[in-house]
C-alpha cells in the first residue's frame, strides 16, 4: 500500500481522500494503516470542552461540513471531531472556549487497540455515511 504524507492542513482535503480510498474499497483496518500517525493541523469551532473527563479528556469539535459522493450511492459526511487531550495537553486548553474557532494540532491514532483509527458509519434507510477519527495528542496552534 502506498505510504500516505506524513502531514495534512486541509481538512476538505483530507476527507475527499478519505472518500477516494473508499471508492477504491479500502476498509477501515487499511483506511487507519494508511492514515496512522499522520499528523493534521485543521481548523474548527469549539463545540464542548471536557478536559476533566476521567476516561476520555478531549474537545468536541464541530468541522466544516463536507459531503462526498461515494460510488456505492452513499454520501460520506464529516463536519465533527472528537480531539482527544489527555496527558500534559490538558493544560494547553484552558483559555480555551465554547463557541471560539481554534486551529489546532493532532495525530491519527496509531494502532494498539480493537478500534480503527478511521471508521465510516452507516445508517440503514440512510444515504449518508458518517466519518469517525480517533484524534491524539492534540493541542491548539
Amino acid at each position: 500500500m502506498a505510504t500516505q504524507a506524513k502531514t495534512t492542513g486541509d481538512w476538505e482535503s483530507f476527507v475527499r481522500a478519505v472518500a477516494s480510498d473508499l471508492n477504491a474499497g479500502l476498509s477501515a483496518l487499511e483506511l487507519s494503516e494508511k492514515y496512522s500517525g499522520v499528523e493534521v493541523h485543521w481548523t474548527g469551532q469549539v463545540r464542548e470542552i471536557k478536559t476533566a473527563d476521567k476516561f476520555a479528556p478531549g474537545i468536541q469539535l464541530d468541522m466544516p461540513h463536507v459531503s462526498v459522493a461515494l460510488s456505492n450511492g452513499r454520501f460520506l459526511i464529516a463536519d465533527y471531531l472528537f480531539l482527544n487531550v489527555g496527558g500534559s495537553g490538558k493544560g494547553l486548553w484552558k483559555t480555551v472556549t465554547k463557541g471560539q474557532k481554534i486551529s489546532f494540532s493532532a495525530k491519527i491514532r496509531s494502532g494498539g487497540t480493537v478500534f480503527p483509527s478511521i471508521d465510516v458509519e452507516t445508517f440503514p434507510n440512510n444515504a449518508k455515511s458518517v466519518l469517525s477519527l480517533a484524534l491524539e495528542d492534540g493541542v491548539p496552534t
